[in-house]
Parts: structure tokens; sequence; C-alpha cells
């Protein structure tokens, strides 16, 4: 199952920064940042319940998250981390 339960709209972050760090033992981390602004109208007013990372052509999804709702306003921004371990 790749669908998100409430899509509001594919909405594409910019990635602010991504790095690469060697952990222990040869593994990779991969840390994407990404962040939904104060003043964006397709999310603001809404409750976010779930974000995901999908593949450039959107038929892959390679990371999920649920979490409590959080109301989007115009009053913050918010930032989303993936720490992604390969």
């Amino acid at each position: 199952d790749n669908d998100l339960v409430q899509p509001i709209h594919k909405h594409y972050l910019e990635i602010e920064k991504s790095a690469i760090d060697k952990e222990p033992e040869n593994r990779v981390k991969l840390i994407l940042t990404g962040t939904l602004k104060e003043a964006d109208s397709k999310v603001n007013g809404k409750e976010l319940t779930e974000a995901c990372l999908y593949s450039s052509n959107s038929k892959v999804m390679y990371n999920r998250v649920q979490f409590p709702p959080i109301s989007k306003t115009e009053n913050f921004k918010l930032t989303l981390i993936w720490e992604i371990i390969f």
C-alpha cells in the first residue's frame, strides 16, 4: 500500500539539507530536511497526520510516518527531518 490515509495534495518539499554520515559497521545515514513554510496556503488550516517520501515518479514510497494531528497555521513553519540508515 503506497497511499496516504488522507492526502491533502502532493506537496514537494525542497530538500534544504542532506548529509551522508558513515555509521559504525559501514552503515550509511542519509539525513533529509524540508520545511513547510509559514505562508503555505495548501497546508495552512489543515490537520496534518502523516508524511512520506516518494520516488521522483511517485510510484515508490520509501518512507512513511504517522503522528498525532498537527494543525498547521501561518503562525509557524514545520520542519520535517528524515534519517535513513542503510
